[in-house]
């Protein structure tokens, strides 16, 4: 089950108890589903035909509010299909992201499972020649694989309960007094797909290697031939190395991409929300009217700008979030256009004065609202600078008249705001309206806002204690909550980038390890023939350090293709950012280097005269 959990359930025609601006009911509203369950034997196609039928008969009769509106009909599963395919893309991501995880893990596995059978090609040869088939030695080898595999299954699955608790924190943030509902207790489907898969990956990564180890060069195994132990580059295994270090980066870029994103909207989302607490109240619930629920809140205002811990209050009909509050019709007066397509239809904000210094939004130039800007009346709007450069491009915004919704406004400001631009978005056109036009109140303070919270609402509380506070948190908070799906996949991209890079390293040196080990005898022969440990150290450090340059440029390639997926949560910085494909190069490198010294430096300690008696 996913959605939003049900506290309270009202008859429709009580709905304007809840929603007291919206008759759901009425012909032209949209805001009213309808769920209903099939007959027997009719399918979900018969079902829309006949709403087809019924949608086409109601344009004809009302076509003033029925017009091309048609009918939608889905079945009653998962998340609401009007917001399903925006949903759909964190899950696709995370997993994405286990696949790649998966595969370096598999990679990984394999490539040491290769380099282990080739270090036991001497006792798999004595049970060939005892009489061992060699199905029966691959079974053996097989089943080796796939204890490790379902060892670390089990171990995964151990470890799911802390997780689900972990990703808890993520999902259950409240936005608006709203908090998302989700199923995310482990279920048998679930466990039975995961021992599955861990079954299948540890048959499947380790077949290979078990095929290989064997099939030995039996005769000059049993006569202790030296050239039968002796070092053979494995392409299988490199491939394995080498897919790994590009899964790893991928898995890393888009980590520090997101990241980076995550900090602009903490640090940089285009107004300043530290020090800032954001307070809802809803006086209509008491009975209020407009009039009246102006006057209380000048008076929760007043009382709390006269706290010495205040700097300043404002109230606004949004909150600062990306694609919060309505769509206006904005043109320029005499400039009405005749077709629907053509209206500029603007984001809008219907804010007190005080509002920019609160949040301490630039103005690039003008002035902020004022008292009088409030009174009853009075016309004036704050346009971004997106905006301004549309309608009056080379020329001064401030001054010039705007029709809004078909009234004249007055414009007294430009001010510098983005509203939080995704990557490969353009900047979007906004503008302020000076008016008491939401409930929602933000207080710039001077200390912490959770350590003043108490104080501000024991102050607006005495204003009327009847008035219900529904959200009381610090802006930043407010912010972090509403993006919570770019946390969440940054945690999890994190999680997954520093694991496949431990991954990796490990590959590294496991493989190198025993390739040293292999190459005892060629290491002691060009030791006795003079070589320096320098020169031991460049040859095994050319091998490892060579896999894994190759494995990196085929990761930065393929990020610059695959982060493209990412852009729907990447804000302020562009998906192929030079810093972060640097930085990770740079990273990865470096482990791969420390990954490749620790079997190379251990090769320059081999005694020639115990390495020419080896074996």
């Amino acid at each position: 089950m996913v959605g939003q959990a049900d506290d309270v359930w009202i008859p429709n025609m009580m709905a304007q108890i809840a929603y007291p601006d919206l008759d759901i009911l009425s012909r032209d509203s949209a805001e009213l589903d309808l769920i209903g369950r099939l007959k027997p034997g009719r399918t979900v196609e018969q079902a829309r035909s006949e709403f087809s039928v019924l949608a086409h008969q109601l344009e004809e009769t009302y076509p003033e509010t029925n017009r091309n509106t048609g009918v939608f009909l889905c079945p009653l599963k998962g998340v609401h299909p009007a917001v399903r395919s925006e949903t759909s893309e964190l899950p696709l991501i995370l997993a994405a992201t286990v696949t790649c995880l998966l595969l370096i893990a598999c990679a990984n596995l394999a490539g040491l499972l290769l380099a282990r059978g080739a270090s036991r090609h001497k006792e798999i040869g004595i049970r060939l020649a005892l009489g061992a088939g060699r199905g029966r030695l691959i079974r053996q080898l097989l089943s080796e694989s796939l204890l490790l595999s379902l060892l670390g299954g089990v171990t995964g699955l151990m470890i799911t309960s802390w997780a689900n608790d972990l990703l808890a924190r993520y999902y259950t943030a409240e936005v608006e007094g709203v908090r998302p509902f989700y199923v995310l207790s482990l279920d048998w489907s679930v466990f039975l797909y995961s021992l599955l898969l861990t079954v299948v990956t540890g048959l499947a990564f380790g077949l290979v290697p078990a095929l290989q180890a064997s099939r030995p060069a039996l005769v000059p195994i049993l006569k202790e031939d030296a050239s039968a132990f002796s070092y053979r580059r494995s392409r299988l295994r490199s491939a394995f190395l080498v897919s790994q270090v590009a899964l790893s980066v991928v898995l890393l870029i888009g980590a520090g991409l997101i990241i980076q994103s995550l900090q602009r909207l903490k640090w940089r989302p285009g107004f300043d929300a530290q020090k800032v607490v954001f307070i809802r109240m809803k006086p209509h619930l008491s009975g209020y009217n407009q009039e009246k629920s102006i006057a209380y809140f000048r008076e929760v205002q007043r009382r709390l700008e006269s706290l010495s811990g205040v700097q300043s209050v404002t109230f606004a009909g949004y909150p600062p979030l990306r694609d919060w509050g309505a769509d206006l019709r904005v043109s320029l007066p005499g400039h009405q256009p005749s077709r629907a397509e053509d209206i500029l239809r603007v984001k809008q904000n219907g804010v007190t004065h005080e509002f920019f210094e609160a949040l301490k939004i630039p103005l690039l130039r003008g002035r902020t609202f004022d008292a009088h800007d409030l009174q009853q009346g009075q016309q004036s709007v704050i346009v971004n600078e997106t905006l301004a450069q549309h309608l009056w491009p080379n020329q001064e915004a401030v001054g010039q008249t705007i029709v809004v919704e078909g009234k004249p406004h007055e414009v007294v400001g430009v001010t510098k705001y983005e509203n939080f631009r995704r990557d490969g978005e353009a900047p979007q056109p906004f503008l302020f309206r000076a008016e008491f036009g939401g409930n929602r109140m933000m207080a710039r303070l001077n200390g912490d806002p959770r350590t003043m919270l108490p104080l501000l609402r024991h102050e607006i509380l005495a204003v009327d204690p009847n008035v219900a506070i529904s959200e009381e948190l610090p802006l930043t908070e407010v912010v972090q909550n509403y993006f919570a799906p770019v946390k969440l996949a940054m945690g999890v991209l994190s999680y997954a980038g520093g694991l496949a890079l431990l991954l990796s390293a490990i590959g590294l040196y496991g493989v190198l390890a025993l390739t040293v080990g292999q190459r005892t005898r060629e290491i002691g022969i060009r030791m006795a023939l003079g070589a320096r440990p320098g020169e031991v150290l460049e040859l095994i450090l050319r091998e490892g350090m060579g896999l894994a340059l190759l494995g990196l440029i085929l990761g930065l390639f393929s990020a610059l293709g695959l982060t493209r997926f990412l852009s729907s949560y990447l804000y302020g910085i562009a998906r192929n950012d030079l810093a972060t494909f640097v930085t990770v190069a740079f990273l990865l490198t470096g482990v791969a280097m420390l990954a490749c010294y620790i079997p190379a430096r251990r090769a320059t300690k081999v005694d020639p005269m115990v390495a020419l008696r080896y074996e």
